[in-house]
């Protein structure tokens, strides 16, 4: 109800004696690093889709606004948001601060293809997405270093052919945190799909 957001992280351990997975829901406090990491970057990455992968929720189709584009003959069109946590952009940028440092809210915001905007006093988007990199897998934190409140996650994320065959693996990026006594704000961060 109050926007917030939460992930848990599960691990599955094989027993060899039986054969058997043992699932366990891990610690994913301050206090266990790696896992932390694990569930903030999923955090992240729920607030950052809206603003790469995909448009906030839209209900009706029906009812757009047309906006043409300057300096040529096309338009872009606009469908009223249906997110009852935000009714305007507003209302959208301070709830993705909760989660975002400044700098990384106003590029969010600048460079979505959504193109969140108000029209008549309400939030509306473009449908759509930024496109994806299909050939792009999993993302594997795989080391990182605490500086005071500052943790800064190396990774790695699979790479696949066209054939969608695992060929190797390419550098993630540097996912870098600071842990707030609310919580904690995304310094750095790219989604693991671009």
């Amino acid at each position: 109800d109050d926007g917030s957001l939460s992930a848990s992280v599960i691990t599955y351990t094989l027993n060899p004696n039986d054969m058997t997975m043992r699932r366990a829901y891990e610690d994913c406090s301050f206090d266990n690093p790696l896992y932390y990491g694990y569930a903030v970057h999923a955090i992240a990455g729920n607030v950052y889709q809206y603003f790469c992968a995909t448009s906030l929720n839209v209900s009706d189709y029906e009812n757009y606004v047309e906006i043409p584009v300057a300096n040529t003959d096309s338009s872009q069109y606009f469908f009223k948001v249906d997110d009852p946590r935000f009714s305007t952009v507003d209302e959208l940028k301070a709830y993705v601060s909760r989660f975002f440092d400044e700098s990384m809210v106003n590029e969010m915001f600048m460079t979505a293809p959504q193109q969140y905007r108000d029209i008549d006093g309400e939030l509306y988007t473009i449908l759509g997405d930024g496109g994806m990199d299909s050939t792009l897998g999993k993302l594997t934190i795989t080391d990182w270093e605490i500086d005071g409140n500052v943790i800064t996650y190396h990774t790695k994320q699979e790479k696949f052919d066209e054939n969608y065959v695992l060929t190797g693996y390419v550098d993630g990026g540097d996912f870098i945190i600071e842990v707030t006594d609310s919580g904690f704000i995304v310094k750095k961060y790219r989604y693991p799909s671009l």
